[in-house]
């Protein structure tokens, strides 16, 4: 379960990185200005950089082909944000525009949409598991019952043998002072 919640964080946070990758583009075009240039070019970094870690941290093959699927959408988003970027460096400002919302928006809301998918694939994954150990605990807490009621048997008699075991010397013991005491010698 650790791991798969590592890989919610992981794919959660890739995300976050890749909606403010969008909200940077937007940002760059409105701006035209170096610094929101270098902060797109950062979040594009790191959102680069997450979905190799993603992708060599899954086990899941599903999970793996998925990220692949980022990956792609991924590399549609960078080549459209360099059309962009030149876009707005020759002040075609309507060309800019136009790709950011059809060729940036689709690759972007697209990577968004396949996390959203391995989010859901893990959820169904941790609703199987805790099935699975919900019935696992069931059988475990019916094991402890009977083992319990068994050994509660088991003490009953044991306790039952050692009474006679012990109350019967002793009580012939307590009868034989009784005759010693009432005079019987023999």
């Amino acid at each position: 379960i650790g791991f798969d919640l590592e890989e919610v964080y992981m794919i959660t946070e890739l995300q976050q990185y890749i909606a403010q990758q969008g909200i940077q583009l937007r940002h760059y075009v409105l701006e035209k200005d170096a610094e929101t240039l270098r902060t797109l070019e950062n979040m594009q970094q790191i959102v680069d950089e997450r979905v190799v870690e993603l992708y060599e941290f899954a086990k899941a093959e599903e999970v793996k082909e998925r990220v692949a699927v980022i990956r792609e959408y991924n590399v549609a988003f960078n080549e459209a944000a360099e059309d962009i970027k030149a876009a707005v460096a020759s002040n075609n400002e309507e060309k800019a525009i136009s790709l950011i919302t059809n060729e940036a928006k689709v690759a972007n809301n697209e990577m968004i949409a396949v996390a959203q998918e391995i989010l859901d694939t893990l959820q169904d994954r941790f609703t199987v598991t805790a099935e699975e150990t919900g019935i696992w605990v069931q059988g475990e807490i019916l094991f402890l019952l009977i083992g319990s009621l068994v050994s509660l048997v088991l003490a009953i008699a044991i306790a039952g043998s050692l009474t006679k075991t012990i109350s019967t010397p002793m009580r012939n013991l307590a009868e034989a002072a009784e005759h010693i005491a009432n005079g019987n010698l023999n």
